[in-house]
């Protein structure tokens, strides 16, 4: 909001099996109120990192979720 500020210190894409919907509620509170929401990237945020399974899987969540074709690859190139 714009009375509040939230800094988000990176490593989101390991947060478990529901990674993919807290990037997506931090890219809506990001486009309510832009100036109120900051995001550092950590290392799992990393195209290589997220690959990996042990370090969190966001990459197989987006496609497990989306699909390896299509949606699921561009939903992840987003990210």
């Amino acid at each position: 909001s714009p009375s509040n500020r939230f800094l988000f210190n990176g490593d989101i894409c390991d947060r478990g099996e529901n990674a993919v919907e807290i990037w997506a509620l931090l890219f809506a509170f990001m486009s309510l109120w832009p100036e109120s929401v900051y995001i550092h990237r950590g290392n799992h945020e990393d195209r290589l990192l997220n690959m990996d399974y042990h370090c969190g899987g966001f990459y197989e969540e987006v496609l497990r979720k989306y699909g390896r074709q299509g949606t699921g690859q561009m939903i992840y190139e987003k990210f």
